[in-house]
């Protein structure tokens, strides 16, 4: 749940009311909760008004349920190396523009209560004696704690080449780039995803150079269902060649993921195993399957730079679809020399799984 202010007025005539808008996306605003709790939303700026402006401070009030002050965190132009210019590069919107920002403050302690989030972000005319003005954004996160109890899709010791965290591709999709808006991408079914790569001897990824996809110690390995469901939808005729139709994409958004198969676990949670091998696709729309059943082999077909295993828990697979936090109970990480239980069986970008 959240609620907005969403207007900024940044000039004094009343007549001439340039507006900016704010809106959260994703609408709701989910808390990933392992070693810390994690915030994965982003926010949408549309300027509607006659000057180019530009934000020049973010800062963020955390509030628990009885309105007690948390913490405070800022980022704004002070300095000459200003956090705002590092976190927010994209932060001039010209007239009638609209894009994303990335919300800067994303890892929270696990004993900070999230109860309400004060957003103040400041913006600033280039306009001649045009005052800043604030814009305040109010949300109020919940907690994720999926219905459905997940297994890892792969099994062995295996890297997250990329998960979710602030600095990965499915993290950074800005749902406001023209490219996407033309081919019919509103929202990120990815937020979550995580890339799975297996580790052969010695935490290597492949022999030799890599450039053969037999060289992946992962090519071709067995892709089982995280849990029990409905094949809702399935594919496995595509090649391995890192390829896609982006033509393609606003009659159905899987065909980025290549071969894959989509299972409903009900609840309204949905699993994505996407980039299969060609051919190796077991398993038919309407299929019953169980948790750990072998349902295709680790390819590299789809929007693929090499063979790995793509995994996302999503809210459908339909357009607006969105992405919802997944956890794996039970699995190792590796920290020192030995390895440990994952906090609540979360798992992002860089972590070394034991997934026997």
């Amino acid at each position: 749940m959240l609620s907005l202010l969403l207007a900024a007025a940044l000039a004094a005539a009343p007549t001439d009311t340039p507006v900016v808008q704010v809106r959260v996306a994703p609408a709701q605003v989910w808390i990933e909760e392992g070693a810390s709790q994690y915030l994965n939303f982003d926010f949408v700026i549309h300027n509607g008004g006659s000057d180019t402006v530009d934000i020049t401070r973010i800062e963020l009030s955390v509030y628990d349920e009885a309105g007690g002050l948390q913490l405070r965190k800022l980022v704004n132009e002070n300095g000459p190396s200003p956090s705002v210019l590092t976190l927010l590069p994209m932060r001039t919107f010209a007239p009638g523009a609209e894009g994303m920002i990335f919300n800067p403050f994303f890892e929270f302690p696990r004993e900070v209560r999230l109860a309400r989030l004060k957003y103040d972000i400041e913006l600033q005319p280039r306009g001649e004696n045009r005052a800043s003005s604030v814009v305040t954004v109010m949300v109020e996160p919940r907690p994720y704690r999926p219905k459905t109890p997940l297994a890892m899709p792969v099994h062995g010791r295996v890297l997250v080449w990329d998960g979710h965290d602030f600095y990965s591709h499915h993290r950074r999709f800005d749902v406001a780039h023209p490219i996407l808006r033309e081919n019919c991408i509103t929202s990120n079914a990815a937020r979550y995803s995580y890339d799975f790569v297996l580790l052969g001897a010695g935490d290597s990824l492949h022999t030799g150079d890599g450039e053969s996809h037999g060289q992946w110690f992962g090519f071709g390995a067995e892709v089982t269902a995280p849990a029990a469901g409905r094949v809702v939808t399935a594919t496995g005729a595509e090649p391995d060649n890192g390829e896609f139709d982006i033509a393609g994409l606003c009659a159905n958004e899987l065909v980025l993921y290549g071969n894959h198969v989509v299972i409903d676990h009900g609840g309204g949670e949905l699993s994505v195993l996407a980039h299969l091998q060609q051919g190796s696709v077991t398993v038919r729309p309407g299929d019953q399957v169980r948790q750990g059943q072998a349902v295709g082999r680790v390819g590299s077909s789809g929007s693929s730079l090499f063979p790995h295993l793509h995994y996302q828990l999503v809210t459908g697979v339909q357009h607006g679809a969105e992405g919802l936090p997944s956890y794996f109970p039970g699995i190792r990480v590796r920290r020192g020399t030995g390895w440990v239980a994952a906090p609540n069986g979360q798992v992002d970008t860089g972590d070394i799984i034991d997934a026997q």
